[in-house]
């Protein structure tokens, strides 16, 4: 303790010094603690994820397609027992209008609520990704409904939604647009996941 005086006048010599010590230590610790935040995510996500599933994708980017007749081509390769197709849609909200979505009051989307959503082909999707489930009424009324989605919990409870509810997407990709405006989905299920058993599973999405 005898020093500490010594160390107090020698900081309070060199303000300019002493704050840009502090200012880069802050720093460092603060870009540590975001990108071991970032590396724990990444790793939670790839623990989730079964090392037996293989995703392929358009070359040229992760929003091209891959032709729907290369699925059988897939198929042939040994070793594979099956395939499903997954398109991300790139949907967005429309703007919210008194806490609900009138995609008629405005053209814009709010891009602050932005979602994964994804287009599967229901079936085989299911049944390569056991880390989701959706009960058998849900996903009778799901298949039945060409505007049907399932959300995870984590998505429903962000918005309020429940089984029955209604809302419209505009997709930011071109080629996944209509002329006469956003298309409109309604919830019919839930997907039901076991974080203990599949961690880093994504449950914010549609």
């Amino acid at each position: 303790m005898k020093f500490l005086p010594f160390v107090l006048r020698h900081l309070s010599a060199t303000w300019v010094r002493t704050l840009s010590t502090i200012i880069s230590m802050a720093l460092c610790v603060f870009l540590f603690c975001s990108l071991q935040s970032v590396l724990t995510h990444l790793n939670g996500f790839i623990d989730g994820r079964s090392p037996r599933r293989i995703v392929t994708r358009n070359a040229m980017s992760i929003i091209g397609v891959v032709p729907l007749t290369h699925g059988a081509r897939i198929l042939t390769v040994p070793g594979v027992t099956r395939v499903s197709a997954l398109t991300a849609f790139g949907g967005v909200l429309m703007a919210r209008k008194e806490g609900k979505v009138d995609p008629r009051a405005t053209g814009e989307t709010d891009w602050t609520t932005v979602f994964q959503n994804i287009a599967v082909d229901a079936e085989p999707y299911f049944a390569m990704n056991p880390e989701f489930t959706v009960p058998p009424d849900q996903y009778r009324d799901f298949m039945n409904d060409l505007q049907a989605c399932v959300i995870g919990r984590e998505l429903g409870a962000k918005f309020g939604w429940g089984i029955g509810d209604r809302f419209f997407l505009q997709s930011f990709v071109p080629g996944m647009r209509k002329n006469s405006g956003p298309f409109e989905f309604v919830v019919r299920g839930f997907l039901e996941t076991d974080l203990e058993k599949y961690p880093g599973t994504e449950t914010n999405q549609m």
